[in-house]
């Protein structure tokens, strides 16, 4: 927050440089009484910059991104030729004047029109912003993958360089990143939501074959249903578009954000097809006595115990009805965030067993085996296990050949390997940083003449 408070009075300041300079324009300089005053606005600004740390408003990102700049300009200022510089009399007065009152005009403007007490942006984008508001999100969209160069197996890493490409305009780019993060971070659901959705972006609106096979594999996901109705819509299938958003609708809690571009869907399908249009839904969580309409009003602890128990709730349900294949990833998903990574693996489980020629269920569930075993320094039997079973069904699968070269380089079976990291390099695009690792394992390979598999 203090970093658009200092550019904005930055900006405010030049403006009111533009408007004085004719005022100085006729007076005799005085560099070194500029230079005190230029300096006392930055000492003023760098004390209210450590003030804003201490009471916690601003971020260490935030708060070195701001001092950096203030020193920037308190040398910039040390550095200035003696030309020009304060006016005398009615005139330095007026400048003064106007120098201070453009500003702090703008300011009380903004806290009468405004909206200060605005939260301020969750955790998730802050590495983003923070590098953003120090220079450029180019800048930082270039220095993300830079790094992703160094680390290719950094699943956190490109989730956010996906986020900051679509932010950037760029959802082409962001599909390839949401494809590499699949292929080494497992088929989570909201991923294949997010690749759908740059999928979409990236041909201007339109759901593309591509984008309804990614959305196919995250039923349960917002964004899926959205685009998956609005698929509908462009094929002229509006009755199920509307189906698809009121569903979508009455399943949203109150504020959910994509709530008001439902309700304008609705009305313009609606007045495209000929028919009322429905009334809106009630959100999610509404009604009387449901345990989610009061869970963020409770004290920290026991929020944890209620969504605890509202996943144990959906646990229990999903035994009296284990066809709920969404349900199934849910779980999941629900258990991964609450870290309780052996009951992920036992929900993949069963829906593995219940949904056996899903592969992104496999590709989760070994994700999850994973997650439960520490990381993927040792590849424990039961997670190979599922990467051979999900080999039958994609055998091709980037995340199957890396792992099961893996282990045959690791069990003696040089040959095996290559064979399966060849084939991983003829499906890796050109620019993909993963292929510099697998070419170095390639190359690490002891010759070997036995036959391959």
């Amino acid at each position: 927050m203090i970093v658009l408070w200092l550019a904005a009075g930055a900006l405010a300041v030049l403006v009111a440089l533009a408007l004085v300079r004719p005022l100085l324009a006729r007076t005799a300089p005085d560099a070194a009484a500029r230079l005190d005053f230029d300096l006392a606005i930055y000492r003023d600004q760098l004390a209210e910059l450590e003030r804003a740390v201490a009471a916690g408003e601003v971020g260490r990102a935030e708060a070195e991104a701001g001092r950096v700049e203030i020193e920037r300009r308190i040398l910039a200022a040390g550095d200035r030729p003696e030309t020009a510089a304060a006016a005398g009399g009615g005139r330095a007065v007026l400048a003064v004047a106007l120098t201070l009152l453009v500003p702090l005009g703008a300011f009380g403007l903004y806290a009468w029109h405004g909206a200060p007490s605005l939260p301020a942006q969750p955790l998730a984008g802050r590495e983003i912003k923070a590098e953003r508001d120090a220079g450029s999100l180019e800048t930082a969209i270039g220095d993300l993958a830079r790094r992703l160069q160094e680390r290719p197996d950094d699943p956190p890493g490109w989730e956010l360089l996906g986020r900051s490409l679509v932010q950037a305009g760029r959802p082409g780019e962001a599909a390839e990143a949401y494809r590499h993060l699949i292929a080494i971070a497992g088929g989570r659901p909201e991923l294949f939501a997010a690749l759908g959705e740059a999928l979409t972006l990236a041909a201007d609106g339109i759901v593309t074959p591509a984008a309804r096979e990614a959305f196919a594999k995250a039923p349960g996901d917002p964004r899926a249903r959205f685009f998956m109705a609005e698929a509908a819509a462009q094929s002229g299938d509006l009755d199920g578009a509307l189906r698809g958003w009121t569903a979508l609708e009455a399943d949203s809690a109150a504020d959910a954000p994509w709530r008001p571009l439902l309700r304008r869907r609705i009305a313009e399908t609606a007045a495209a097809r000929g028919v009322p249009v429905p009334p809106p839904a009630a959100a999610a969580g509404a009604a009387a006595g449901d345990p989610a309409a009061g869970i963020l009003r409770l004290p920290p602890d026991e929020q944890a115990r209620a969504i605890r128990a509202m996943v144990e709730g959906l646990a229990q349900r999903l035994e009296a009805d284990p066809d709920d294949k969404a349900g199934w990833q849910r779980l999941a998903q629900a258990w991964r965030v609450l870290g309780e990574h052996g009951k992920a693996v036992d929900a993949l489980t069963v829906a593995v067993a219940r949904f056996p020629d899903d592969v992104a269920l496999r590709l989760a569930l070994g994700t999850a085996q994973l997650e439960a075993a520490g990381g993927d320094a040792t590849l424990p039997t039961a997670f190979l296990e599922t990467m051979r079973a999900a080999a039958r069904l994609a055998p091709d699968h980037p995340q199957v050949l890396w792992y099961l070269g893996r282990a045959a380089a690791e069990g003696g079976k040089p040959a095996e390997a290559r064979r399966l990291w060849r084939r991983l390099l003829d499906r890796l695009p050109a620019d993909s940083p993963a292929r510099a690792e697998v070419s170095d394992r390639l190359a690490a390979l002891p010759e070997d003449s036995s036959p391959t598999q």
